[in-house]
This record gives structure tokens, C-alpha cells and sequence, in this order.
């Protein structure tokens, strides 16, 4: 990763890439809801006209058991999604779609910390705090479920995580990152922040070993 513009181009190309993906995924979702239809349509013409015969049967035959109709197909109610970002995809002209990664990111400004001035340590306990979090508290997994089981004999659900909660650390943790970042960024622009530069004081690690990167609060 470089500096400058060309660094630039990098967040740039990622964001593209995000952006044809999530274009190419509405065209394709939009293209299997037109064929699902389509599909329902004609199967229903078909359940319609055999159910019809049934009908007649059943009235020509009275004393018959009447033969069951067939259930109608479920014909799908969603609109289409309509998503077009290639006026937005074309607005980064000639540069190419390519990703760039959070763990990318954590190297590079590990390796400007000393050269910038801004900082003498790896940033990667950032990265491994940042991709716990996400496994723990974004997204419904293994570790979220497990921690509302009540060990005993029977299985019980409870209202609670059993374990106590991470919502807290992530809270306070993503707002000290937030109010750094912040005022890293513009005050190497030479604009001042006050608010961000009190609630990193307020919530800084604390050296002790009692916090690392969690503030100590």
C-alpha cells in the first residue's frame, strides 16, 4: 500500500468492487424472481385446467368420493429489486475493482506509525480485537447461541446471555477508536478536535495491564 493518491485509488478500486458486487447480486436476484414467476404462472395454467376436469368429474359422479383438487403453486409476491450502480461503478472510470483487506490496512499503518510519527506499535491487536467482535457480537453464529443455553438436566433457554455481554467493550471500544481516528486524521490536516481529543483522554487503554486496547473504564 502507498501514500498519497495512489492509496487513494486503493480505497477506490475496493469500493468498486463492493459496488459490482452488490449490482451483480440484485441482477441476479431479480433475473431467478422473473424466472420463478414465470414458472409459477405456468404451472398454475396447468394445476387450473387439471383441477377443472377434477370438478367435472366430481358433479358427473355424485355418489363418488370426490377426487381432491391440487393445490395452486405459490406464485411469488417480491418486487424486482431494481438495483442499477453502473452510473456509480462507471464513476471510477479506469480503475480496476480490486479489494482491499482490514488486515492489509493494520500492516500498512503499522508500518507509517513510526515514520508518521503517530505511533511505535503494531496495530495488528487492533485487527485480532476487531475480527473477535465480529465474530462474537455481529453475526448469529455458534459462540452467540451457546451463551443463552442453561447447562442441567433439561435444556433450558435463558433471557440472558449467560456469560454477560460484549456490548459494552464493543460500544466503548468502537467510540475510542472513532474519536483516534478522528483526531489522527484531521489534526494532521491541522484542524482541531476538541470533542475527539476529551473522549480519548477520557477513555485512553489503560498501561496498568488492567485494559489493552479496552479501555479502562
Amino acid at each position: 500500500m502507498v501514500l498519497g493518491y495512489e492509496a487513494l485509488c486503493k480505497v477506490a478500486q475496493d469500493a468498486r468492487q463492493r459496488l459490482e458486487g452488490i449490482d451483480l447480486e440484485a441482477k441476479q436476484f431479480d433475473e431467478w424472481l422473473a424466472a420463478e414467476k414465470r414458472a409459477a404462472h405456468k404451472s398454475g395454467k396447468k394445476v387450473a385446467k387439471t383441477n377443472r376436469g377434477i370438478a367435472q368429474r366430481n358433479e358427473s359422479n355424485p355418489d363418488a368420493p370426490a377426487k381432491p383438487l391440487l393445490d395452486e403453486p405459490y406464485v411469488p409476491r417480491l418486487s424486482p429489486a431494481g438495483l442499477d450502480l453502473s452510473n456509480l461503478v462507471e464513476g471510477f472510470g479506469l480503475h480496476e475493482a480490486q479489494g482491499l483487506s482490514v488486515s492489509e490496512i493494520v500492516d500498512t499503518l503499522t508500518k507509517w506509525g513510526p515514520e508518521k510519527g503517530f505511533s511505535r506499535e503494531s496495530f495488528r491487536p487492533i485487527y485480532l480485537i476487531y475480527r473477535t467482535m465480529s465474530a462474537i457480537g455481529t453475526h448469529t453464529n455458534m459462540h452467540i447461541l451457546d451463551a443463552y443455553f442453561v447447562p442441567g438436566g433439561f435444556v433450558r433457554i435463558d433471557p440472558m446471555p449467560n456469560n454477560g455481554s460484549a456490548s459494552d467493550s464493543v460500544r466503548v471500544t468502537s467510540l475510542y477508536g472513532t474519536a483516534f481516528l478522528a483526531g489522527r486524521v484531521l489534526g494532521e490536516c491541522g484542524i482541531a478536535t476538541p470533542a475527539a481529543d476529551e473522549i480519548c483522554d477520557w477513555l485512553k487503554p489503560d498501561p496498568s495491564g488492567r485494559a489493552a486496547w479496552a479501555p479502562g473504564v
